[in-house]
Parts: C-alpha cells; structure tokens; sequence
C-alpha cells in the first residue's frame, strides 16, 4: 500500500527547504538575542518553519488521516505567525508600551482556542465543516470546506498583519534609507505569503485544494535572508522618536516655516514651567511671551542662557538652530533646552572657592597623586619666594632642607596615600636659601570611584611663633631658675628658724606668722614648679611613658592621699568603679596628678557634709574610658565659666587657687589625645568628666 505520493515531490523539496531556511534564520537572529525583538524574529521563523514543514508532510502523505493529522498540526504555526510577527515589529520599532502586560497576552487567546477547535474539530465542524479529495486531483489534495471559526481566525491574522504593516510604515518611513530598506524588505516578506493565502482564500490555485501560503514562505525566508545580511537588520536597530524625544532629559521645541509649535517633549514643558499650556499650532511668541529673547531675531542659529522664573527658578541653555528641507531651504527652527542650573551654580560656587583660595592667608599648593605641584595660591609665593611658574609640575621637594631624616618624609606619603590627613611641622628652605618652620595639613582628595587623584596641602609660616614660644621658654626656664633658689633659702631659713623658736619663747602671735611664711613659701615652690610643667606640656616637652594601668588603683591612691581634707570638712570621698573596667594606656605620673588636682578642688568648693564621687565607664565604640569626678558645690561663677581650662582662670572668691591646676589637667589629657569638660547640674554641683585611651597613643 503506498503511504507516499512522489508526484508532489517538487512542492515537497521547497516547503521543506522552506523549513530549513527559516531554521537558519531563527539561529542568527537567536545569536543576537541583545537587540530588541530578536527573540521574537526568532520565534516568528520557527512558526514558519513549522508550518512549511507540516505542509510538506501534508503533501507528500496519500493516506487522508495522516493530511489531516498534518493539518491540524499546522496550526501551531499559523496561529502564532500574526502574533509573533507583531510583537517583532512592535519590539524592533521601540514601541513596547503598546505591548505591556495584560494587552501582550490578549493576543493569545484566540490562537490558543483556535488549538483546541482544530483538534476536536471531529465533534463541532467549526473549523472545517468537511473534509474531501479534490474532484479529479491526482495529487490525492483535499478539500477543506472551511467553518465559521476558519473565517474568524482569518479576520484576525489579518488585523494582527495590516497593524504590523503599518507599524512598520509609520515608524521606518520616515527614517534614513539604512532603515528605509529594512522596512521595504520586512514589507515584502510579509506581502508575499499574504498574496499566497489569499490565491488560497479565492480558489484561484492551479491544483484543486493546494495552498500555496506555505511555498511562499521560501520566498518570505529569502527575502527576510537578505534584508537580515544585506540591510543587517538586527545590526542597525532604529531607535523610535518616542524613545529618544520622549525620554529626554532636555527639552525640544520643534516649529514650522510659520513659527507655530508642530512637536515638544514633556521635558520643554517643565523647563519652561508651562505645563498643558504648551500644545501645537501656538505661534512662539505666545508661547515664550515670557522670554523674549528666545524669540528675536530667531532665524538665524544663536546660544542663548535665559532665567525662567519657574519653581524652583532655573537657568536655560537655550540653542536656537534653523531646519532646512532637502533643497536647502528654511523649513523651520528647533528650539533646545537644557537646564545648567546645577552647572552654573556650581561655577560659582567654584568661583567663589577659587577666590577664597587666592585670597587666603595660608599658602595652599594642589598636587597631583605623584605629587607634581599642580597649583599653588599667591601666599604660598609670598611665604617661599617661589613664583607659581618656576613650582608647577614640580615636586614639593625643591623646599626641603634636609633637616628632617627620610623617615619622616616617607611616614607623611604613608599617611597620605593611604587616605588619612597628615599635620606637622616641616622646617623648609625658602628661594633666598633662609629657613622657616611651616605648620601644614595635607589632606587626599578621591573622585568617584574613591581613587586618590590630588592632595590639597595648607601651610603656614609658623617661624615667628616658634621664636616667641622659645622666648617664652627661655624666660620661663630663667624665672624657675632664679625664683626656686630664693625660695629654697626662704623656706629652710623658716624652718631652722621654726627649729631655734622652740628653744626661744614666742608668743603665739610670733608663732602665727611663722607658719604663714612657711606656708606662702610651700604655695611659691608649688606655683613655680606648676608653671614649669605647664611651659613643658605646652611645648610639647614632656615626653609620656605610657603602660597599661589600672585605673582603680590609681583612683584610690589618689582618694587615700585626699582623705586628711575630706576629713576636716566631714566629706564622703566615694570612689564608684565597675571591677571590670579595661587597662588604660597612661602616663600614670601625670593622670595621677590630674585626679588629685580634680579631687583637691572638688573638695576645696563643696560644703560642709557634702559628698566627692569619682565614677569611670568604658565606651566599647569608641575604646575610651570616661573619668568623672562630681561633688557637692555650689557650681562655677559665670565669670570663670568661659575660661576655665585657660591658665591664671581663678576668680575672684576667696580660697581659689593660682588658676593653673585645671590648665595643667586640659594639658596632661590632651596630651593623651583626650579631652577634659565640665558639666553642671541643678543643684547637684559641678562634674569634671575626661576621656582616656585604650590603646597605643598616636
């Protein structure tokens, strides 16, 4: 029995080399999965492909059910060319929003049901009411009586066909020819099969019951071959209008030869802040009234910076260019619009910096991450002798004395390019060849990315104040020198005098003035040994041997020496610190000293009865533990408030001391790279609070 009829054997060959065609082309579009609608270009070509390859089976099959079989088969393929042909224009066009869910799987609904009627088209005959030979066809064609539903998926490609096709002349037309030929090529592919179905649809085929849609795809299949290498389809993808004008951040006003409005983007709108004012067919003096200087003389091409009195107000870059048709002739104009507000408040801004730098007393040089000297302010010139000319491109080495080790300078680029602030001070040589000591700070500056690209130095010629601080040294040292010999005299003549006297009668009265002179002489020796250290700390001349210290123990030392005076004045002396507080990396001569100036005063300023406590807690965030020494007093006198870590800050009250114990408390914390305040409650009197490293000091 013969399942084969070879006498369509030609008509086999084409749709299955059809088949293979539109195999090839789904491949290379598959390839180029990056531009838009090349899934759906691919898809499209597989439907093809397998409408092509069922109707070659159709034909070349003598048995009926096996063409029918076949047939319905071949409606994966032909219900989903239109969809899929669709969705590749609308995507290759940018026109997606035309397309956004739910609307893209409406076009699935009819396709899917037309699936379901066409394999059980045996119950209902909605599809194809009956299936016949074709009367004296020797081919063994059939004839398909089509039904109602036939009729209405026809409808439908069709509509899903015409609207492609449109799309594609509305958007490709009005393009360069690059893109001109694309749609041309597209147009072709599919009007080909379309003029095959409808030969089809007609009975105007020279074979009874041939369709002749799926042959012409190997037409469609040649013609997309060459519109897809020759014309690269999926290599220049046009961009839609809406896409580009739409989604500008810049605003486009388009006019005619007439000066009325025929095109705007949203972005013109609120630029110029008009809102649905703008709408075309206005003339542009109505539409920029408000600007006049937009609209003179604009037939020829200016640039243009205009304020808009907007909300918030902006500033326009407007250009102004003429469009010419293709003879050269004035069609029109353009209007441009970009907002520079930002720009030029950041050009002003940078002004303003710029002048600042100019004008600013320290001398300030910008470098680049090598360290070239990129730009250096009039006070630099002024403090080194060097003109900006003879430093740029330069290094900051052409001031080096050589007074400082290579480990110094190689510590300050550590610093530097590992992104942290370097402050010192250099001792530098000048063009004339003198030496000055410059205080200076140099800090990194990153771009965007965090990368290191410049370092901005200030400097300051701090020559002048290192000569006075020596004076001041010097003459402290010599005021030490000279008054603690005189005092030492004074205090052992009292005591040997105080000695003799109890051999010699005194009356009490002798006797009182006596220990008034041996307690002034002790005050003097203490005042002049304060000065000294105050002079050392300020000069940075005492050197710290930090360890790691308990801090409670330091506490009670302090609070077992201060115990005779709290308990002349019947005081609690209260020490409140947790068992587990951390080590402390100090000085623990001078922390020592700290807390015993802070007990002596709270003691001194808290009344009759009262209380002293020294708390402590540790600041895990910040690894520093804080130190608290509260009493029971009265408060601070506003007139000390302001001043009270400054030295000679006693006031005026009765008892005060020399002003120097709280200096010299600011002094020793900071030299810890702490820091030291108070703080007042009401009627709880007065808590001094400082800070002390856990770690090594810097």
């Amino acid at each position: 029995m013969q399942t084969i009829s070879w006498s369509l054997l030609p008509i086999f060959l084409v749709l299955l080399a059809s088949a293979l065609l539109s195999l090839v082309i789904a491949v290379v579009a598959l390839q180029r999965r990056e531009v838009p609608g090349s899934s759906a270009l691919a898809l499209l070509m597989l439907a093809v492909g397998e409408w092509a390859l069922l109707g070659a089976l159709e034909m070349i099959f003598v048995d009926q059910a096996a063409k029918v079989l076949c047939a319905k088969f071949q409606y994966l393929g032909i219900v989903s060319v239109a969809p899929l042909l669709l969705i590749f224009v609308i995507q290759y066009t940018r026109q997606e929003r035309w397309l956004a869910w739910p609307r893209a799987g409406v076009l699935w609904v009819l396709p899917a049901l037309t699936l379901i009627v066409a394999f059980t088209n045996d119950w209902h005959g909605l599809l194809w009411r009956s299936i016949y030979p074709a009367e004296g066809s020797l081919h063994g064609l059939l004839i398909y009586e089509h039904g109602p539903w036939f009729w209405g998926v026809v409808a439908y490609s069709y509509l899903l066909t015409f609207l492609a096709a449109w799309i594609i002349i509305w958007g490709f037309l009005r393009l360069e020819v690059s893109y001109r030929q694309q749609a041309w090529g597209m147009l072709a592919a599919i009007a080909i099969p379309w003029v095959g179905n409808i030969l089809y649809l007609a009975d105007l085929t020279l074979l009874p019951g041939f369709d002749p849609t799926p042959v012409s795809f190997m037409a469609t299949g040649l013609v997309m071959a060459w519109t897809l290498f020759r014309f690269r389809l999926l290599d220049l993808v046009p961009v839609a209008r809406e896409m580009v004008l739409e989604h500008m951040s810049d605003g486009m006003i388009v006019l005619d030869g007439r000066s009325r409005v025929v095109d705007f983007n949203p972005a013109a709108q609120a630029l110029l802040g008009l809102g649905e004012n703008l709408v075309v067919g206005q003339t542009v003096e109505k539409v920029l009234a408000a600007w006049p200087a937009l609209i003179e003389d604009y037939q020829e091409e200016k640039n243009l910076e205009v304020r808009v009195d907007a909300e918030p107000p902006r500033i326009l870059d407007v250009r102004l260019a003429p469009l010419q048709d293709r003879l050269g002739r004035r069609a029109g104009q353009v209007l441009a619009l970009r907002d520079i507000t930002q720009r030029k408040r950041a050009e002003t801004e940078a002004l303003v910096r710029s002048t600042a730098l100019k004008a600013a007393a320290n001398g300030i040089t910008i470098t680049d991450r090598e360290g070239s000297i990129l730009w250096v302010n009039p006070a630099f010139t002024h403090m080194t002798g060097y003109a900006a000319e003879e430093v740029v491109g330069r290094k900051p080495s052409l001031l080096k004395s050589g007074t400082h080790e290579v480990g110094f300078y190689r510590n300050m680029w550590e610093t530097i390019l590992a992104g942290n602030t370097w402050k010192g001070e250099t001792v530098n040589r000048k063009k004339d060849g003198s030496l000055y000591t410059e205080e200076q700070m140099i800090a990194p500056v990153r771009n965007e990315q965090g990368e290191i690209t410049y370092f901005i130095a200030i400097k300051q010629d701090i020559s002048e104040r290192k000569a006075l601080e020596q004076l001041r040294d010097d003459l402290t040292y010599t005021m030490v020198h000279d008054l603690r010999n005189p005092l030492a005299s004074i205090g052992f003549a009292l005591e040997m005098f105080n000695m003799l006297g109890q051999d010699i009668e005194l009356n009490e009265e002798q006797r009182g003035v006596i220990d008034i002179a041996q307690k002034n002489a002790e005050r003097m020796k203490r005042l002049v040994s304060s000065i000294l250290d105050i002079s050392r700390l300020e000069s940075g001349q005492v050197p710290l041997k930090c360890e790691r210290v308990v801090l409670s123990n330091l506490v009670a030392e302090t609070i077992q020496l201060q115990k005779p005076l709290a308990v002349q004045k019947s005081l609690q002396l209260k020490a409140n610190l947790p068992a587990d507080l951390p080590l402390v990396m100090v000085d623990a001569s001078l922390i020592g000293r700290v807390l015993q100036n802070l007990v002596d005063n709270a003691i001194k300023f808290s009344p009759q009865a009262g209380s002293v406590t020294v708390t402590a807690w540790h600041e895990a965030v910040e690894q520093k533990v804080y130190v608290s020494v509260q009493d029971s007093g009265p408060g601070l006198l506003p007139e000390i408030r302001q001043r009270l870590f400054q030295k000679f800050a006693a006031g005026s009250t009765p008892g005060r001391g020399t002003g120097l114990g709280l200096a010299f408390c600011r002094l020793a914390v900071e030299a810890h790279q702490g820091r030291i305040w108070v703080e007042e409650g009401a009627g709880q009197g007065t808590a001094f609070i400082f800070t002390l490293p856990l770690g090594e000091i810097s």
